[in-house]
């Protein structure tokens, strides 16, 4: 049953990659209107939500000593710049960060640093994985801070071919059918506390073969190395790694999180609370509910894979209620913080009214143009190839 359910996950990911759900792919032709400049959101006049600000824990751009500026909207963005190639993602970082505008006119004590130099260590990670032997087509990046020496990010690529779909189904697949088991069981929660244990009898059986290709060892291998030793030429490890990803990369994220002790925000991730023993290393729950937070809007289906955490953010979803996979978007996501926490500075997404169905940003009070002049040579087919 679950592989059948995978399978359709997988090609519905493939064939919405034009439509409404895995826009993951970056690609943005020369002088197309990414993101528009000039406009900002203001912070929603209800209760938002309580993690707008990753404040603990999770400091990029400033030093530990100093109040930490790292917005959710941020570690989304960085977390979709793991589908970029490396000739967009410089540019399209640099343009999310450096933006050069006025203080938010609704926030004028905001200290968001707008020219923060992010690194996208490309040839680092491409060297590190020839001396290493890497054979796992694992793809992940690694975004070093100049301005923060001691901190680094780790944003886990999620899957973008059917390979990829097949190889990370399998590490969830005992914890699905211990899903649909106990959803079908009258007063299945009673065997809450031993289903970790099924999940580990499940995958016991499992090729061995089939584990030693799990991507989630490329990356936990690849934090502690630079937890301890920083890579070759560098006079000191790294003392503050942060893990990120999306969808599949989400989950890829908590696992390494929880395996080195990494801080870890997830975007639409799937969880790892009920299939934590089946990896090796095995995870704790003392790790997953202290290191990791997963952010899973309504109605995602891939984020309720296993069981959450205790820190789990949910999010709204704008996305039509017929969608199957319209919510599970890391595109949205970032819309979505964007829009409900405030815009901070960054520029605004394109797709989030364009696409999303999300209000017009308003203007500063030196922009001349509308946001539909703002973002005119929007192209949707262009972006999404």
């Amino acid at each position: 049953i679950l592989i059948v359910l995978f399978g359709v996950f997988a090609w519905s990911a493939s064939s919405q990659q034009q439509g409404e759900g895995f826009d993951y792919k970056v690609k943005v032709p020369a002088g197309e209107t990414f993101l528009g400049e000039g406009f900002y959101y203001e912070p929603q006049d209800y209760l938002t939500y309580p993690t707008c600000r990753v404040s603990k824990n999770f400091d990029l751009t400033t030093a530990p000593e100093e109040e930490d500026t790292t917005q959710l909207m941020d570690v989304a963005w960085l977390a979709a710049m793991s589908f970029a190639a490396p000739n967009e993602s410089v540019p399209l970082i640099n343009q999310w960060y450096g933006t050069q505008l006025p203080r938010s006119p609704y926030n004028p004590w905001d200290r968001t640093n707008l020219n923060t130099t992010i690194v996208d260590e490309y040839e680092f990670v491409e060297e590190w994985k020839r001396a290493n032997g890497i054979t796992v087509p694992a793809s992940f990046k690694f975004f070093t801070f100049p301005e923060n020496p001691g901190a680094g990010l780790v944003s886990i690529r999620g899957s973008e071919s059917l390979l990829d779909w097949l190889v990370d189904a399998q590490l969830w697949m005992g914890a699905g059918l211990a899903q649909i088991v106990r959803a079908l069981i009258p007063f299945g929660w009673i065997f809450n506390p031993v289903l970790d244990e099924l999940v580990n009898l499940i995958n016991w059986v499992e090729n061995e073969n089939l584990k030693q290709i799990s991507y989630y060892q490329v990356t936990t291998q690849f934090v502690n190395d630079m937890k301890t030793t920083g890579g070759a030429g560098r006079r000191q490890p790294y003392d503050r790694m942060r893990v990120t990803g999306a969808s599949l990369g989400g989950g890829l994220a908590i696992i390494t999180g929880a395996q080195t002790n990494a801080t870890t925000v997830a975007i639409s991730g799937l969880n790892a609370m009920l299939s934590r023993r089946t990896f090796r290393p095995p995870l704790t729950k003392e790790a997953l509910d202290t290191h990791v937070m997963n952010v899973v809007p309504a109605r995602d289906i891939i984020a309720r894979i296993d069981d959450a955490a205790d820190l789990t953010l949910r999010t709204q979803c704008r996305a039509p209620k017929n969608s199957l996979m319209g919510c599970h978007s890391m595109w949205r996501s970032v819309c979505e913080t964007a829009y409900q926490c405030g815009s901070m500075g960054r520029p605004i997404l394109c797709w989030c009214t364009k696409k999303y169905g999300y209000p017009d940003p308003l203007p500063y009070p030196n922009t001349t143009k509308t946001w539909g002049e703002a973002c005119a040579d929007w192209g949707h087919k262009e972006l999404t190839d």
